[in-house]
């Protein structure tokens, strides 16, 4: 199979899991901060809600870009099928971004119980420097959880590993 091709079905996968992360953390903020279903819209957004979204989005991303490197390693391994290839690495994908998820999820529920402060009813009130607080614990947890989700993705890659560690580091 040639590069080319391979990129191009790295790039898809890229997309669909930048798609995915995006999706869910809409999905998952507003029960999260215990918010209406009908006031995630974004036109209806103060500015301490978006500070917390991008957080979300940021901390997410932070953790599920590190599939990209295995699934680029999957891919351009030799000798693999790419029928098989391509499922491991849509599996790499869709397991960064559920921890993704379950990380930003975890930060937000720890960071809100160990607070005496209602988060929720003050960011509902646009209280931007807990916004700003609580989507700075958001990324410094990705941050720290990131390269344990792509070791275990590293380990997980089902190959010979003679010529692959190479790319991998």
């Amino acid at each position: 199979m040639n590069h080319i091709t391979l990129s191009i079905i790295e790039m898809v996968i890229a997309f669909l899991m930048a798609s995915g992360t995006v999706w869910a953390s809409n999905k998952i903020l507003p029960r999260v901060l215990e918010q209406k279903e009908e006031a995630s819209d974004s036109t209806e957004q103060s500015t301490a809600s978006a500070v917390v979204f991008a957080s979300v989005v940021i901390g997410a991303s932070l953790i599920a870009v590190q599939a990209t490197q295995v699934i680029g390693t999957t891919l351009n391994a030799v000798g693999v099928d790419l029928t098989q290839a391509v499922t491991h690495s849509l599996a790499f994908a869709a397991m960064a971004v559920f921890f993704a998820l379950l990380t930003v999820f975890f930060s937000m529920t720890l960071t809100m119980g160990l607070t005496k402060n209602d988060e929720s009813d003050q960011i509902a009130n646009n209280q931007v420097g807990v916004a700003v607080a609580l989507g700075a614990v958001i990324i410094a947890t990705s941050m720290f959880v990131a390269p344990a989700v792509r070791g275990l993705l590293v380990n997980l890659i089902p190959y010979e590993r003679s010529g692959i560690s190479e790319l991998i580091d």
